[in-house]
């Protein structure tokens, strides 16, 4: 994985903007959606801020919504697509039930409490369905997922040129220069042992002082039942949120097992969804959610998933704070098409090279 343009906010800028209505006005998305009807959207969300917008560093890649936006979006979903429960789609990969056409599935990452306080009353008017991955270890804690902490302390620290224990040196100078150092950092330590990343986090800290994490509070487990009470389906997004493919096999299955059993006991329901923690997974990782007993997988590989797309390599299409026009583009999968097209044209352009 690496920094992304549409991590480093570049998909939202005024230029991108105006791209993406060229693209819409040549009809390309229309006619791949209606070539791909077939195919299910599944979108990853993560939490619903206030207002739109990313201040600062905590949002520099907008995964957090903004409500104005997320009313827009949910509006054409409803205008627009087919809303179904996820269970849905589990249900036509075992060949049970038949999908509709232009059929998309809403979900949230994480388990922040945005999602009972913003999102539901928006997907309870419009009657979409929706389902949570929450860290089962984290509901109810009151400190918020490491990744919205860094975000916190990267904001914090003093601007010019920084140098961290085991970092080095941060360029700060600018706001977008101090995001690209957000986005550095983070996956690095994405790729890094629990307690090492936690020494890291703590020398942030020492420089920053404590930070608070805009948007990261965390849900309990009365809102996690409140909303499964509301219609939410309630997956499982690990134990601790760690990167499943840096643990032994023993530890990935007390993540992924431990985990799914937590959740049934304080919920008195089966689990059957599993989502991989910032989307890291590997054939071990596969095998340990398949035999804890789950149904599905969901990654966050893009893209719209096939009648017959593999059940625990589910492909999910990450949204973010996009306005309508955006948004209308990002669920017709075409985006990871002409992103693949233009990596084979800068091949071709310099000689191939795989």
């Amino acid at each position: 994985m690496t920094v992304t343009q549409q991590e480093m906010g570049c998909g939202r800028i005024p230029t991108k903007q105006l791209a993406f209505k060229a693209l819409v006005a040549s009809g390309a998305p229309a006619l791949w959606r209606w070539l791909t009807q077939d195919r299910v959207a599944v979108l990853c969300y993560h939490g619903v801020s206030s207002s739109s917008g990313r201040p600062g560093v905590w949002n520099a890649d907008g995964v957090h919504v903004g409500l104005d936006r997320f009313e827009a979006q949910m509006a054409y979903l409803k205008r627009r697509q087919q809303p179904v429960p996820l269970s849905w789609l589990c249900e036509s990969l075992e060949g049970s039930r038949r999908l509709p056409a232009r059929a998309v599935v809403v979900t949230f990452d994480d388990g922040l409490r945005s999602v009972v306080t913003r999102a539901l009353p928006v997907l309870q008017k419009h009657g979409i369905p929706a389902a949570l991955f929450v860290v089962a270890e984290a509901v109810g804690g009151s400190a918020p997922l490491w990744t919205y902490r860094l975000g916190a302390l990267i904001d914090r620290l003093p601007p010019g040129r920084v140098t961290l224990d085991r970092l080095g040196q941060l360029d700060l100078t600018t706001l977008r220069a101090r995001r690209l150092a957000f986005f550095r950092v983070r996956q690095r330590l994405k790729l890094t042992p629990a307690a090492e990343r936690a020494d890291i986090l703590k020398a942030i800290e020492h420089v920053a002082g404590p930070a608070i994490a805009q948007e990261g509070e965390l849900l309990d487990w009365e809102e996690v039942r409140r909303l499964a009470e509301e219609g939410f389906e309630i997956g499982c997004h690990s134990a601790t949120h760690e990167n499943l493919t840096l643990l032994s096999a023993d530890a990935s299955w007390r993540e992924v097992a431990g985990a799914k059993a937590t959740i049934e006991e304080r919920l008195g329901r089966p689990v059957k969804a599993f989502a991989y923690p910032d989307g890291f997974y590997n054939e071990r990782v596969v095998e340990a959610v398949r035999s804890a007993g789950f149904s599905l997988g969901l990654t966050t590989d893009p893209g719209l998933n096939r009648p017959a797309v593999d059940p625990f390599r589910v492909k999910r299409l990450l949204i973010g704070d996009e306005d309508p026009v955006a948004f209308g583009v990002a669920l017709t999968g075409i985006r990871v098409v002409t992103s693949a097209a233009a990596g084979l044209g800068r091949r071709l352009a310099r000689g191939w090279r795989p």
